[in-house]
């Protein structure tokens, strides 16, 4: 099991860490909470810290009431469960794929049939009668060849006869009313696949969603939106930030910072209308690092707090999955004995290669040295004459 944190640094900056990785010998709910509070506490983390967790779709993970994520919501009501939200939308459309393939045809738009051609020719000639029947008169009488005058003459004789004209009336209705009836099919098809089978794909998507999405989580979302920079804050709504506080982080706002919060909201949609620092910025991410670098994180806290709570919050577990394609790496034929500590920290220095880089050799070897005294000397001693 990989353990990943999630949070928001001083710059403002999300980081997810690898933070360890876990032999469970039982994959239980209660075992595998256990294993990640003793890591915590190994690290002086409190459980009533956490302010959102993230799993895969496991039974044992999701679990509404006896799953992982529920165990920790008993301790800590704040620590929101937010399953990663390209995963359930797969599962979605593959639940909502396997109700039947007759949706498929929904796709299929209907193809012109010969009949309604042919019907679209008969109007055309009856609208153009008159002037081909002029055209082939002036061919008769001023034609270049003999050939051309004689084969106009012959087919002027065959469309002025009454059997031509007689069939051409009789074959402009017929094809009429079978051009109706045609298009009354058509509307019929096209009816049936949007209500029969359209509309019951849709409803079906949307009833699958909503058991994929929870309630809860979906308003915690919409009221995040209100905060949201895009658009020079188009959604910004102080009303849904402040029920936000409120409902969802009621824990990390005094009383007396909740009616301060209303307060700072308020001279903040003054700011960000005036300020060119504040405008054009597409993510909440982005509001948070202009507000630290420019310093407003010390007027407005409270919104820069409520800022990162949000942003703390794991839409997506794909952090986790490199940490095990990283394993793989590690962990091969050679390395196959590894102890779980060894391999936890080859990991980590694999993983967070971005930190391993700032290590000075010498403090290194300053803290191994410190832990115990040993046979070797590693540092030599120098005098100086």
């Amino acid at each position: 099991m990989a353990i990943v944190l999630r949070f928001v640094d001083k710059q403002g900056y999300i980081r997810e860490r690898f933070f360890d990785i876990v032999h469970a010998h039982e994959t239980n709910s209660l075992t595998l909470k256990k294993e990640i509070c003793d890591v915590l506490s190994r690290h002086n983390l409190s459980v009533q810290n956490i302010r959102g967790q993230g799993y895969d779709g496991a039974s044992n993970m999701h679990g509404e009431w006896n799953g992982l994520q529920a165990l920790f919501i008993q301790e800590c009501p704040y620590a929101y469960y937010i399953h990663c939200f390209a995963h359930r939308l797969q599962l979605t459309l593959v639940a909502t794929s396997q109700e039947g393939s007759e949706s498929d045809w929904y796709l299929i738009t209907a193809r012109d049939y010969k009949m309604g051609s042919h019907f679209s020719c008969i109007c055309s000639l009856f609208t153009e009668y008159e002037d081909i029947c002029s055209v082939l008169i002036d061919v008769i009488n001023y034609g270049n060849t003999s050939t051309q005058r004689s084969e106009a003459h012959r087919v002027y004789d065959f469309i002025a006869s009454f059997d031509f004209v007689f069939v051409m009336h009789m074959m402009r209705d017929i094809l009429g009313f079978a051009q109706v009836e045609e298009e009354f099919e058509n509307k019929m098809i096209q009816l049936h696949y949007r209500i029969d089978v359209f509309l019951a794909t849709v409803d079906s998507q949307i009833l699958e969603m909503k058991n994929r999405f929870k309630e809860d989580v979906i308003e915690l979302l919409i009221l995040s939106s209100a905060l949201h920079p895009k658009d020079n804050f188009q959604a910004f709504n102080i009303e849904r930030i402040c029920q936000l506080a409120n409902k969802f982080y009621s824990a990390n706002f005094t009383n007396q910072e909740k009616l301060h919060l209303r307060t700072q909201l308020e001279l903040f949609q003054i700011e960000f209308s005036c300020n060119s620092q504040l405008q054009n910025l597409s993510s909440l991410q982005e509001l948070c690092q202009v507000l630290a670098k420019t310093r407003k994180s010390m007027c407005y806290t409270l919104i820069d707090r409520l800022i990162r709570l949000i942003l703390t919050l794991p839409v997506s577990t794909t952090t986790t999955e490199r940490a095990f394609s990283a394993m793989k790496m590690i962990k091969t034929c050679l390395h196959s004995r590894m102890e779980e500590d060894f391999l936890a920290n080859s990991m980590i220095m694999y993983i967070e290669k971005e930190i391993a880089r700032t290590f000075d050799i010498n403090s290194i070897i300053d803290d191994f040295d410190k832990i115990k005294s040993r046979r070797a000397q590693f540092h030599m001693s120098h005098t100086v004459k």
